[in-house]
């Protein structure tokens, strides 16, 4: 028994393949070079405006971080006004309270009330003598 054997045909360009060549136009050399120049040129611009915008960006990230500073005391700041403001809030009915008014203005006065006696207490000299014994 033997093996049917496969048959070898030369192997040949399709038609279309030969057609896709034909059709193809030819292109000049100096139209190629005249393309290359072209990409060239484009690739150089491109990465001049790319190394333009990096030294952009590293002259901005310094004046970024002074400003992120002044945005944080600025922040700061306004917390301390509004606790300032909250505290005052606070203290806004006691000083506009009638019933209050008199205590409001002995708190922020030095004066003492003219129906109040001071009191000053000191040690007699009979007590140290008799202390000292």
């Amino acid at each position: 028994m033997s093996l049917p054997q496969p048959t070898l045909e030369p192997l040949s360009q399709s038609p279309r393949r030969i057609k896709r060549q034909r059709n193809q136009p030819q292109v000049s050399v100096e139209v190629q070079r005249s393309l290359l120049l072209e990409i060239l040129l484009k690739l150089s611009v491109n990465v001049l405006i790319a190394a333009a915008a990096i030294t952009a960006l590293t002259k901005l990230l310094p004046f970024r971080d002074v400003q992120q500073q002044k945005i944080g005391e600025i922040q700061t700041e306004v917390k301390e006004a509004e606790d300032r403001l909250n505290w005052l809030y606070g203290n806004f009915s006691r000083n506009f309270d009638p019933q209050q008014a008199d205590k409001a203005r002995k708190a922020y006065s030095y004066r003492a009330d003219p129906h109040r006696y001071r009191i000053f207490l000191t040690e007699s000299t009979e007590t140290k003598t008799s202390t000292s014994e």
